[in-house]
C-alpha cells in the first residue's frame, strides 16, 4: 500500500458549523463558517474532497433544539451533518484509489478523512450525474410499464377485487368525477 496523492491539498479548509439552534426563520446567523486544519489520513484511510452536498427539508428540523425527528438534533458548535459526494484526493488504503468518487456522511466541509470503509465507492456510469447519489432514489414508477394491463372483471364485490379489476363505484371512465 502506497500513499498516493491527486494534488497538493491546502493546510486549512472550511466547514460549516451550527452557530445557534433555529428559532423562527432560517438566516445566515444560524451558521458559522470556520477555517480548520485539513485532516491528514493515516494508514488505511483516505482524504476526500467534497464535490456535492446533499440538502433535505429534514435538515430544518435537525437545526432545532426541539427537533421532532427520532434522532438527536445537531449540536451548537458542531459541523452540520449530511450526505455528500466527493473525490478521493489522497489514499493510504488498498480499497480506494485517488480519483475514485465516493459517498460520505462527513457533512458540510471541504475535506474529510477516515477509514476507507466509511466511504462507499460510486459507480460513475450508473447515473448521468453524481448528484443522483444524493437523492432519495428514483420515483416508484421508474421501470414500470406505462399502465397496467386490465384484469378481467371478478364476481366478488370486495374492495381488493374491485381495485384489482379497476371497477370502483362511480369511478369508471363513463361515470365522470367521483361523488363527494
Amino acid at each position: 500500500m502506497t500513499d498516493s496523492t491527486m494534488s497538493t491539498t491546502p493546510d486549512t479548509m472550511w466547514e460549516v458549523r451550527l452557530a445557534k439552534h433555529l428559532k423562527g426563520d432560517l438566516g445566515t446567523d444560524t451558521f458559522d463558517l470556520v477555517q480548520v486544519p485539513t485532516p491528514e489520513p493515516v494508514t488505511g484511510e483516505v482524504l476526500v474532497r467534497t464535490d456535492y452536498l446533499g440538502l433535505s427539508v429534514a435538515y430544518l428540523e435537525m437545526l432545532r433544539a426541539d427537533s421532532r425527528l427520532p434522532i438527536p438534533p445537531w449540536e451548537v458548535g458542531q459541523r452540520i451533518g449530511g450526505g455528500a459526494v466527493g473525490t478521493v484526493v489522497r489514499s493510504i488504503s488498498a480499497d480506494l484509489a485517488v480519483g475514485d468518487q465516493v459517498r460520505t456522511m462527513a457533512g458540510w466541509c471541504e475535506y474529510s478523512a477516515g477509514s476507507a470503509d466509511r466511504y462507499p465507492k460510486l459507480d460513475p456510469d450508473l447515473f448521468p450525474s453524481p448528484v443522483h447519489y444524493l437523492s432519495q432514489g428514483p420515483p416508484p414508477t421508474t421501470g414500470c410499464p406505462r399502465s397496467p394491463r386490465p384484469v378481467p372483471a371478478m364476481s366478488s364485490s370486495s374492495p381488493a377485487r374491485r381495485a384489482a379489476s379497476g371497477r370502483w363505484p362511480d369511478r369508471s371512465p363513463s361515470a365522470g368525477a367521483p361523488r363527494r
